[in-house]
C-alpha cells in the first residue's frame, strides 16, 4: 500500500512539473512579439506580419487588436472564413470595436457575393436575377455614404448618336 502511495505521489510531482513547463510565455516575450507584429504590419511586410500575429494570438489570445489585424491579413489573402473568425474573436474580446465590426461586414459581403455569383451561374431564372438586382441596388444605396467616389469601369459606354 505504501508503495502505491509513493508511486501516486511521484506521478503528481511529475504532472506538476510538466504543467509548470507549459505555462504562457513571459510577458516580455509577448511584448516583443507584439512589437515585431506591429512593425511588420506598418512596414506592409504582410507575410512577416501574418506570421507574427498568428504567433501572438497563440501566445496571448486575449488581444483584440491582434485578432483584428490577423483578420485584415487573412482578408488580403482571400481567406474569408478565417478572417470572419478572427474579426468575430476580436469582437468577443472587445464588443465596442467598430473597425472590426466594419471589416467583418465587408468580408461577409464578399462571401455573400461569391455565393450570389455561384448561384447565378447555376440557375437559369432571369426574373429572379432581376429581382435580386433591384434588392442589391437598394441595399447598396442604403450602405454607400460617400457619393463622390471614383470607380474605374471597363464597360463600354453607350455612345449612340455620337459617331
Amino acid at each position: 500500500m505504501l508503495k502505491n502511495r509513493k508511486g501516486l505521489g511521484l506521478s503528481l510531482v511529475c504532472l506538476l512539473l510538466v504543467g509548470c513547463a507549459t505555462t504562457q510565455p513571459a510577458p516580455r516575450d509577448v511584448l516583443a512579439l507584439n512589437a515585431e507584429a506591429m512593425s511588420a504590419y506598418h512596414a506592409e511586410d504582410w507575410a512577416t506580419a501574418r506570421d507574427a500575429y498568428e504567433r501572438l494570438v497563440d501566445a496571448d489570445p486575449d488581444r483584440a487588436l491582434a485578432w483584428y489585424r490577423l483578420g485584415n491579413l487573412q482578408s488580403r489573402e482571400d481567406e474569408l472564413d478565417n478572417a470572419i473568425e478572427s474579426y468575430q474573436r476580436a469582437l468577443e474580446l472587445q464588443a465596442d470595436y467598430p473597425e472590426a465590426r466594419h471589416n467583418l461586414g465587408l468580408v461577409m459581403i464578399r462571401r455573400g457575393a461569391e455565393q450570389l455569383r455561384q448561384g447565378r451561374r447555376e440557375m437559369n431564372r432571369p426574373a429572379l436575377v432581376a429581382q435580386s438586382d433591384r434588392f442589391l441596388a437598394y441595399l447598396l444605396v442604403d450602405l454607400i455614404q460617400t457619393v463622390d467616389i471614383a470607380v474605374e469601369c471597363d464597360c463600354e459606354q453607350n455612345t449612340e448618336g455620337d459617331e
